[in-house]
């Protein structure tokens, strides 16, 4: 896949193909940098990665990044399946249950496990909520 969707050198991309292990991560990582560069441009990518190494470990808590909405306090009460669709976060509320249901839904690092949860204050910390949708869809809710 590296020599088909990217314009990587031959020799790196046999290297990182080569890859097994633990390593394999670095080609993925890889691979994903340039395919986004490729199809939205360099600035984009490095936005993305650098969003990825925030909420992956490496890059600290640098958060300017990593999608984020920002709401004001009407919110609070709201439940939170609704409150996604509104921000366009998911399509639809049938999708945000299933999501509850099969525990793809933090809030975070808290599973959400009531798909009639509401927002209330003690889900905010320094004023926003991490919402991690499955294992790497990020999004951060600052309410002002």
């Amino acid at each position: 896949p590296l020599a088909l969707l990217t314009f990587l050198p031959m020799d790196e991309g046999r290297r990182l193909s080569s890859l097994e292990g633990a390593e394999i991560n670095e080609a993925k990582k890889v691979l994903a940098y340039e395919v986004t560069k490729i199809v939205h441009g360099k600035e984009e990518a490095e936005k993305a990665k650098q969003a990825s190494e925030a909420l992956f470990g490496q890059g600290g808590l640098d958060l300017t990044n990593v999608p984020t909405s920002e709401v004001t306090e009407e919110v609070l009460g709201k439940g939170v399946v609704e409150l996604m669709v509104e921000l366009g976060l998911l399509k639809t509320k049938s999708e945000g249950r299933r999501l509850v249901q099969q525990n793809g839904l933090t809030i975070n690092d808290e599973k959400v496990t009531d798909c009639a949860m509401e927002i209330t204050n003690d889900l905010c910390i320094d004023g926003a909520m991490m919402i991690k949708q499955g294992k790497k869809k990020y999004n951060r809710i600052v309410i002002k």
